[in-house]
C-alpha cells in the first residue's frame, strides 16, 4: 500500500509539473507597404502561466512587393532585448509575392539576385540577425518599412512561433484531491 500511494504522490507531481511548449501567436493586422515609410505592430504573448517566452522559433508574413530591396522588416523584443532583422535592403529588383518564414538557421539565404519580374519563392529563409531568449511577453514590436519610392506592396497573416517555456497550471482539485488521498493512505499505513 505504501507504494501505491508513494506512486499517487509521484504520478500528481507529474501531473502538475507541467511541460515545454511551442505555441504560434497569430497577428491579425495587415497593411501596404508605404513608400519612405515604416509601420509598427505593438503586441504581447497570451498568459499561460509564465511571465516570459523562451525563444522565437520562426515569424512568418504573407507579402507582396515590387522591389524586394526596398522592404525592411523587423520583430524588436521589449525593453532593449534586442532585435531580430528579418530582411533588410535584400532581394534587388526582384519581387515578393508568397508566405515568407524567416528563422534563425536552416533556412534559405536572403534574398539575393532576382531581378525584374522575377518572384522569390515561399518558403523558410534565414533572417540577418536573431536575438535568444528568454523575453518578457510584452512590449513586441514588428516593423514593417519601405525605404524607396516608386513600388507598392501589402503585408498580411502575420504568425510567430514561439517556445512558451515551462507551463505550470493551476492545481485543479483532481489533482490536489489524489495528492490528498495518496498521503492519507500513507499515514493510515504507518
Amino acid at each position: 500500500m505504501k507504494k501505491l500511494a508513494t506512486l499517487f504522490s509521484v504520478l500528481a507531481l507529474i501531473c502538475a509539473a507541467g511541460e515545454a511548449n511551442a505555441d504560434i501567436l497569430a497577428l491579425p493586422d495587415a497593411g501596404l507597404f508605404v513608400d519612405n515609410t515604416t509601420f509598427t505592430v505593438n503586441f504581447g504573448f497570451p498568459p499561460n502561466g509564465t511571465a516570459t517566452i523562451d525563444a522565437i522559433n520562426s515569424v512568418t508574413i504573407d507579402l507582396t512587393h515590387t522591389f524586394a530591396a526596398d522592404v525592411d522588416i523587423s520583430l524588436i523584443a521589449p525593453g532593449g532585448a534586442g532585435t531580430f532583422i528579418l530582411t533588410t535592403d535584400n532581394g534587388g529588383s526582384g519581387n515578393l509575392g508568397g508566405t515568407y518564414t524567416f528563422v534563425q538557421s536552416g533556412g534559405s539565404p536572403p534574398w539575393i539576385g532576382l531581378t525584374g519580374a522575377a518572384v522569390y519563392p515561399s518558403g523558410s529563409y534565414n533572417a540577418e540577425t536573431w536575438v535568444t531568449g528568454p523575453f518578457n511577453k510584452q512590449g513586441w514590436q514588428l516593423t514593417f518599412g519601405d525605404d524607396l519610392g516608386g513600388d507598392v506592396g501589402t503585408w498580411s497573416n502575420i504568425r510567430i512561433d514561439f517556445d512558451k517555456g515551462v507551463v505550470i497550471p493551476e492545481p485543479t482539485s483532481a489533482l490536489i484531491m489524489l495528492g490528498a488521498a495518496s498521503l492519507a493512505i500513507f499515514r493510515r499505513r504507518r
